[in-house]
């Protein structure tokens, strides 16, 4: 689909999910909170069937750990599970 097709059906969905949200008395903000996250994964599943999903950047590791800290935390952790 097109982008500007694509606004325009994101913006008829929060239209209408606003107009649905109304009719259940204090659950407004769950409702759209549904509406928003089903209408994000139909947006997602539309880009992979015409293979336009871009790769997240994700995140660099904060910190890496090292081969002896590792073998460090599994020895700790055996010889408490062992204990019991």
């Amino acid at each position: 689909m097109n982008e500007r097709l694509l606004a325009a059906q994101g913006r008829t969905i929060e239209l209408q999910s606003r107009i649905i949200a109304g009719s259940f008395e204090g659950e407004e903000t769950e409702v759209l909170k549904a509406v928003n996250a089903y209408t994000d994964a139909l947006t997602l599943l539309d880009d992979y069937d015409h293979q336009v999903l871009s790769k997240p950047d994700g995140m660099k590791p904060v910190y890496r750990i090292t081969y002896e800290e590792c073998r460090n935390m599994i020895d700790h952790v055996q010889s408490h599970v062992h204990a019991y």
